[in-house]
């Protein structure tokens, strides 16, 4: 139908928090020490002004933003850590279905490979964070291409909540791995039998740009 859809705030402010941090790791990398006043000054200039309810609105979550930046930084900070890869572009096949992607981050160690992302979203406590990194489908995914594609052990996976300042752990066996094959051919068999019809919920639903119009929105 062809309907636009203006820039949801929480993508932009996604965005620029995730690249404004990408910006510190990568100087990071190569050797040079970033002050906070600096890393704020970066954040500034990467702000992007579309998508927010009203002026109050964009200045409250930017300001979200600033502390959650801030608090990345004395955390990266404290650690030492410096990343493996940062942005790691992967591609793979699995029987005729081709994988593209990226990863967000990846830290080695003797042991073997941590894959981190990292959420603008918020989450209430360890618990929950690590119960989102464990049921991710994302993380599921990001580690069947990594076990795919390199010879080094993974070791964990890692959601990085950036407003809360929590990072979320788990780890993908083989049971969360033949999960994610099992997914993804479901997928596909739907995709092949061109069944797309809606399967209207209130979670999907109340997310969704169109629900308004649609006629298969879940009734409130």
């Amino acid at each position: 139908m062809r309907i636009p859809v203006l820039p949801h705030h929480n993508l932009v402010f996604g965005r620029v928090l995730h690249n404004t941090i990408h910006f510190y790791l990568k100087e990071r990398m190569s050797g040079k020490k970033i002050t906070e006043k600096e890393l704020l000054k970066e954040y500034e200039e990467r702000w992007i002004n579309e998508g927010f309810l009203s002026r109050e609105h964009e200045e409250m979550r930017k300001k979200a933003g600033e502390k959650a930046l801030l608090q990345f930084y004395r955390r990266e900070d404290d650690s030492r850590k410096i990343p493996g890869l940062l942005e790691k572009n992967f591609r793979w096949q699995l029987d005729d279905i081709k994988f593209i992607g990226r990863w967000d981050r990846i830290d080695y160690s003797k042991e073997g490979a941590v894959i981190i992302d990292f959420k603008a979203t918020d989450v209430k406590d360890q618990k929950e964070a690590d119960k989102k990194t464990r049921e991710s489908l994302q993380m599921d995914l990001y580690a069947l291409s990594f076990t795919r594609t390199q010879d080094v052990p993974l070791l964990e996976m890692r959601l990085y909540f950036l407003e809360s300042d929590i990072v979320g752990h788990a780890q993908k066996k083989e049971k969360e791995l033949e999960k994610a094959v099992e997914k993804i051919r479901e997928t596909k068999a739907g995709i092949l039998s061109q069944d797309f019809r809606a399967k209207p919920d209130w979670h999907n639903c109340s997310f969704c740009e169109f629900r308004t119009i649609c006629p298969d929105s879940y009734a409130y």
